[in-house]
């Protein structure tokens, strides 16, 4: 659905499923991976709120895990999260998530 810019039904899908279905996908970089995906759909249809507390849930996973393809998946958030009028705190997150997505903060822990 998000592939398509079906956002809304995208949004409402992975609420659904996750309501339906909490403990799955079971693996964490799956997991991280859905949720990501719906936060990109969430911040795309002016759920910037909503998609940052979210974001904001799972950065810590997303250090852990350190996957090029979260990194991708996070960048595309933060693509669609730019567009979106954001509060001080939102902006802050959303800088956050893009150093993250660049591997910024990876590159800095490894380096100490």
């Amino acid at each position: 659905m998000i592939g398509l810019g079906r956002f809304e039904q995208a949004a409402n899908l992975f609420a659904t499923e996750l309501e339906r279905h909490p403990a799955l996908p079971p693996d964490d970089n799956s997991r991280t991976r859905f949720t990501l995906r719906q936060a990109t759909a969430m911040a795309s249809i002016n759920r910037l709120d909503q998609a940052c507390h979210v974001i904001e849930t799972i950065l810590p996973t997303i250090g852990k895990l350190d996957s090029a393809t979260i990194r991708t998946d996070l960048g595309r958030f933060v693509a669609r999260a730019r567009t979106r009028q954001a509060t001080t705190g939102q902006r802050d997150l959303i800088l956050t998530a893009a150093a993250i997505a660049r591997g910024r903060r990876q590159a800095q822990a490894a380096r100490r």
